[in-house]
């Protein structure tokens, strides 16, 4: 019983990566994320030092930002996945 679950969870942790990883490869984001508005709040007074800081990020900029979180996340989770292997005895 014991293993037969054990299977079932690392089997879905090996399709689950291969989703991602294949999407990952073709640069594309893994499920979908939404950009929403981006607000701007200035406070009365306030110096800005560089007009960039005010532009808007373009979503190519956030894709990109979110490629990169997502890489980092897909390490760690590699790391967990190697660690529950190796804690099985896989």
């Amino acid at each position: 019983m014991k293993t037969t679950r054990t299977f079932i969870i690392v089997l879905t942790f090996a399709c689950v990566s291969l989703l991602v990883n294949a999407q990952l490869s073709t640069n594309e984001l893994p499920f979908s994320f939404r950009v929403e508005n981006q607000h701007l709040f200035i406070q009365k007074n306030a110096q800005i030092n560089s007009y960039k800081a005010l532009l808007p990020k373009t979503v190519e900029e956030l894709n990109t930002e979110k490629i990169k979180k997502t890489k980092e996340t897909m390490k760690m989770y590699h790391l967990v996945l190697a660690i529950l292997y190796l804690s099985i005895g896989i």
